[in-house]
């Protein structure tokens, strides 16, 4: 049994250590209630402006299509 858990465990480490998640953005809306553009266009992803912050991003739910009415 060991012999499986082994390379599983090692495996895992060089999963996790390939993984390199850029933490300088954050995730908007969800599948069901999505984040858009002004254009439209759905936004998953919403990066800072030049400052760091993310006053001023112009993503919203109120600029889906289907939200206008």
């Amino acid at each position: 049994m060991l012999r499986f858990v082994i390379p599983m465990v090692l495996a895992a480490s060089v999963v996790a250590g390939c993984s390199s998640e850029d933490k300088n953005f954050r995730r908007v809306g969800t599948v069901l209630d999505p984040y858009c553009m002004p254009d439209g266009s759905i936004v998953r992803i919403q990066y800072p402006n030049s400052s760091g912050e993310y006053e001023g991003t112009k993503g919203d739910p109120k600029n889906c299509p289907w939200y206008k009415g």
